[in-house]
């Protein structure tokens, strides 16, 4: 469900230091186009925006980090 860089660029990362744990509500979407998708979606640890991108006629993930704080 990742993009190849961005699966290896997580490939050493242990879930235990991942603080989000689960969605506490409805994904907002920030912006969107036919090849990229960017939303924030509320967790248990705040919200995180995702970056989703258009690859090979699937959406798969490019990106995810905290969302801005407005």
């Amino acid at each position: 469900m990742l993009t190849p860089p961005y699966a290896q660029l997580l490939a050493d990362t242990d879930p235990a230091h991942v603080s989000a744990h689960v969605m506490i509500g409805s994904p907002r979407l920030v912006s969107a186009d036919p090849a990229v998708m960017v939303a924030d979606v509320p967790t248990d640890a705040g919200p995180t925006r995702v970056t989703v991108a258009s690859s090979g006629g699937r959406w798969l993930i490019e990106n995810a980090r905290p969302a801005p704080v407005p």
